[in-house]
């Protein structure tokens, strides 16, 4: 895709996958973007893109931000910076991980982009669903499980033989 990552990046897998990731409710699922020793990861994309940023983003003790710049590596004109307030409070469902809140933020900005800084402290804050060219963060579809699809399958069923007898009637 033309999308690179500085060495101090890093996927988390969550550990209830089989990693060591302590974080749950995941948009994407089971990874997320973090940095271990630096105070940021950097993407650089090779083609540019335009219009804006979006993604979801956990940090439960302290504040990170997004710096969006005109050329590789950071650098160049700043085209724009989202502060990322803490969020910690109000894990739901299987919160077994630390870092549970995932909120969605996005930006748009005039000219093209070339690198996006994801600044913060080091094993501190985690980020997914990086979305270039939209403001507006996706949330991916999850696969269904065979519990949900044996459920729609049964409902369907249902739904054919009641409208069956309605019809024989």
């Amino acid at each position: 895709y033309g999308i690179a990552f500085e060495p101090g990046s890093r996927a988390l897998v969550d550990a209830d996958a089989g990693g060591s990731g302590n974080f749950e409710n995941a948009p994407s699922g089971d990874t997320v973007l973090f940095f271990l020793s630096a105070a940021s990861a950097t993407m650089n994309v090779l083609a540019g893109f335009e219009t804006g940023l979006s993604f979801y983003y956990s940090s439960l003790f302290n504040p990170a931000s997004v710096s969006i710049y005109d050329q590789y590596n950071a650098t160049g004109n700043l085209l724009a910076t989202i502060n990322l307030p803490v969020n910690s409070n109000g894990c739901q469902g299987n919160a077994s991980g630390e870092f549970c809140v995932f909120t969605p933020i996005g930006v748009s900005f005039a000219g093209t982009a070339y690198s996006v800084d994801f600044s913060g402290t080091a094993n501190q804050v985690g980020f997914d669903n990086v979305t270039i060219g939209s403001a507006t963060p996706l949330l991916a579809v999850p696969e269904p499980s065979a519990a949900w699809l044996l459920a729609m399958g049964l409902g369907l069923g249902l739904l054919g033989c009641v409208t069956r007898q309605k019809m024989a009637a």
